[in-house]
């Protein structure tokens, strides 16, 4: 199927056995998904607006199918963190939701953003995100951020100064945010002090994420950012780069996280 193509009527009926796949779970929103291909015969189905396009009761199937994944992703059990982001309208401060699929339309990743506008710039916010493991470190999430991010959302914004962000504890997720924009252009950095503009881009996403309370300004570090679970990793990533990994598991506890911060565009720095 191209990509932006319209969602295909659903062909196997042995879907309906199983978990379900992603052409039932938007059944019902047909003509509001867009669809791509992504690499080793996977294809991504994108919603925007989900929070207004999608009915409650597919927004309750898809929470079903993201309580599962997400737990085989993390290797812990996400059914609380589901609880507490279906109570905070996950959906509805969302700008785009996507479902990644394979070759039997089972879903096998997912990732979301949320534009947010500041005084003086605007920040896309990367929500939570990942692909169960098997499908993991194989270059589908940064083909999939290439499609949605850099040739769409970046592409069409229209701030003359725009970051990329992310809460994170993964030094994984670091590296590909370095991937999008650059390592050089990513906070915090290994040994390195945070420019003001970034601290204060930090500042106002952990206000919109209601954790101003337990940041740490200067270092970007959120203490107990997940409190609603036990940890969110069964066993933390590591990506081998020493000084990187370090910066994450001698900073960090088990509940804690770094807001990540790209700077993808801003004066004197062209994107």
């Amino acid at each position: 199927m191209r990509e932006h193509g319209r969602l295909s009527h659903m062909t196997n009926s042995s879907l309906m056995t199983r978990s379900p796949g992603a052409e039932e779970l938007f059944s019902r929103s047909r003509d509001s998904v867009r669809t791509f291909d992504l690499p080793e015969n996977l294809r991504g189905y994108s919603v925007l607006d989900p929070g207004a396009v999608l009915d409650r009761g597919t927004q309750d199937e898809i929470y079903s199918v993201l309580v599962p994944v997400t737990t085989s992703s993390f290797g812990a059990d996400m059914t609380p963190y589901w609880a507490g982001r279906r109570d905070q309208g996950y959906f509805s401060r969302l700008a785009e939701f996507i479902f990644v699929a394979d070759a039997e339309d089972q879903i096998v990743g997912w990732t979301g953003y949320s534009v947010l506008n500041f005084e003086g710039y605007q920040n896309i916010y990367i929500d939570s995100s990942g692909m169960i493991p098997s499908r993991q470190s194989r270059g589908i999430m940064r083909a999939l951020w290439a499609k949605r991010l850099v040739n769409n959302a970046f592409a069409h914004n229209r701030s003359q100064r725009l970051f990329v962000s992310a809460r994170s504890e993964s030094p994984i997720l670091y590296k590909l945010f370095c991937g999008l924009v650059g390592r050089d252009r990513v906070y915090p950095n290994v040994g390195g002090a945070l420019p003001e503009h970034i601290v204060r881009c930090g500042a106002d996403l952990a206000a919109w994420l209601g954790q101003s309370a337990i940041l740490e300004r200067e270092r970007l570090i959120v203490r107990g950012a997940y409190a609603n679970l036990d940890a969110l990793y069964d066993e933390l990533p590591s990506t081998g780069d020493q000084a990187l990994d370090r910066l994450f598991r001698k900073e960090l506890g088990p509940l804690d996280a770094y807001l990540l911060v790209g700077e993808v565009a801003s004066p004197g720095k062209p994107s």
